[in-house]
């Protein structure tokens, strides 16, 4: 291959890539306003049901429990440091 051919060559890869390069972009770019469109939607929807949102209301039964035993763990021996519980 003499050096005219390969220079021939390599322009007409970088014609590609630059061609490849433009399409590649366009493509992020339209990504790009359809990500930003939704997340816009997203953050309408957010802020128009923050003024909705319902009280917690706590469960009584849970108010009212009290325990009725005690359960203590039994300590582990000859542990390495790391799985100690103290």
């Amino acid at each position: 291959m003499t050096t005219d051919e390969w220079n021939t060559l390599l322009n007409k890869f970088t014609e590609a890539w630059e061609q490849f390069t433009v399409t590649v972009r366009q493509v992020a770019d339209a990504l790009i306003k359809i990500f930003e469109q939704l997340y816009d939607e997203k953050e309408k929807r957010a802020k128009g049901k923050a003024m909705f949102v319902p009280h917690c209301k706590k469960n009584q039964c849970l108010k009212n429990y009290t325990p009725r035993y005690r359960v203590e763990r039994r300590v582990q021996k000859h542990l390495p440091y790391q799985r100690r519980n103290y």
